[in-house]
């Protein structure tokens, strides 16, 4: 039977496995990339070093991956014997911090543009994307904010308007950069987290009312993610040369059989299937490890989410609750998102897969989210008092 005591190490071996494989599928998905980039480099610097290249399979992201898992393991573990009750006192810094981070983004050299779009802080070699940092500070945030206004969560002025104001300001930023994906994750997790503190569902309807027209204004004001649109109503339709993120995906899933083609046997993954070693990494997951194994990849992130949920549901105190309760919500939300986009069911939004896409942002804010579970898991093994239930409305 499983114990409170034994959660935190459930919870880190399960990461711990998710890291190992996506490690593994990143340098699978991304080293013939990587050895075309290094080529290009040796014909034009070092002809006799490219003629002996060829075949070559860099490790160039692999390494900077694993750099990355390192510095996330060493945050995670960090977090993990942290007292996340000191993050209540730290939630407005945190918060403050991040919104100078993400206006940064705009101002070069500093902030850097890439694909018509400045999300990144450039660190010498490095680029961080405040973006994904924001995400985990405004549970923080929100959470803190949660506890001290629960007398008056039904109180459309006192509760609402301050927490949806904060909201729409991380947002908007967050927007214009553009990045629409991880605007809608955030605003999600944040209303999901509304609904757990007992907001009366007429004041959440009201929202979802005033904030549906201006999504979808968005998106019509967006070609590009209008087009994004247009192709998942008819992707099957589209020529080899229109948009095809989507129809190569659902190829790569599906060519994988049961048992796959083997780990560094994909074929979309060269030049077929953009961002094969980012967004669309479980797609060339599918396609060389199969249906079985990538079924049980699921079912890993499906028994982590599920332990979040009994963190946050035995949490000892109400902080606690909804720290876990933000973090298994971002965790699930980003999860579920980037699955039905490789699967074809939604626009691709450059969503990424946690611990398994490349990236150093996303490694690093989804394994700082880990260690804050991990913490609020140990405290819970130490109390017996459940989280309050939810209020009437």
């Amino acid at each position: 039977m499983m114990t409170r005591a034994r959660t935190p190490g459930i919870i880190l071996a399960l990461t711990l496995c998710l890291m190992a494989v996506g490690l593994t599928m990143v340098y699978s998905a991304s080293a013939n990339k990587a050895s075309g980039q290094k080529r290009a480099v040796l014909k034009k610097t070092d002809p006799e070093a490219y003629a002996h290249y060829f075949n070559y399979h860099d490790p160039y992201y692999l390494r900077r991956q694993a750099l990355f898992a390192a510095l996330g393991l060493a945050a995670m573990l960090a977090l993990g014997s942290f007292d996340h009750h000191r993050l209540r006192r730290l939630a407005p810094w945190l918060l403050a911090g991040t919104f100078v981070l993400l206006c940064l983004v705009f101002f070069p050299p500093l902030g850097r543009r890439a694909n018509g779009a400045s999300r990144w802080i450039g660190l010498g070699p490095f680029n961080f994307q405040p973006s994904e940092a924001a995400k985990l500070v405004m549970v923080i945030y929100m959470a803190r904010m949660l506890v001290n206004r629960q007398r008056v969560i039904g109180s459309f002025r006192e509760g609402v308007v301050p927490a949806s104001a904060i909201t729409a300001v991380f947002c908007f930023i967050i927007l214009i950069e553009p990045d629409f994906g991880t605007a809608a994750i955030l605003a999600a997790v944040v209303f999901l987290l509304w609904f757990i503190a007992g907001m009366r569902l007429l004041h959440l309807a009201a929202l979802v009312f005033m904030v549906t027209p201006l999504a979808v204004l968005a998106i019509l004001t967006h070609p590009h993610m209008l087009q994004r649109v247009l192709d998942l109503l008819d992707f099957w339709s589209h020529d080899m040369t229109g948009h095809k993120q989507l129809l190569q995906s659902v190829i790569a899933v599906a060519s994988g059989g049961l048992t796959g083609r083997g780990i560094g046997c994909s074929i979309q993954k060269y030049a077929f299937l953009p961002e094969a070693h980012t967004d669309f990494i479980f797609a060339v997951m599918a396609e060389e490890l199969g249906f079985i194994r990538s079924v049980l990849v699921i079912l890993v992130f499906l028994a982590l989410i599920i332990m979040g949920w009994r963190v946050a549901l035995r949490a000892s105190d109400t902080f606690g609750g909804y720290l876990a309760s933000g973090v298994t919500l971002l965790l699930a939300l980003s999860v579920s998102l980037n699955l039905l986009v490789v699967l074809g069911c939604l626009p691709p939004k450059g969503m990424a897969l946690p611990f398994m896409s490349y990236g150093g942002s996303s490694m690093l804010v989804n394994c700082a989210a880990i260690g804050i579970l991990i913490n609020v898991a140990k405290y819970n093994a130490l109390s017996d008092q459940p989280i309050p239930r939810r209020q009437g409305r």
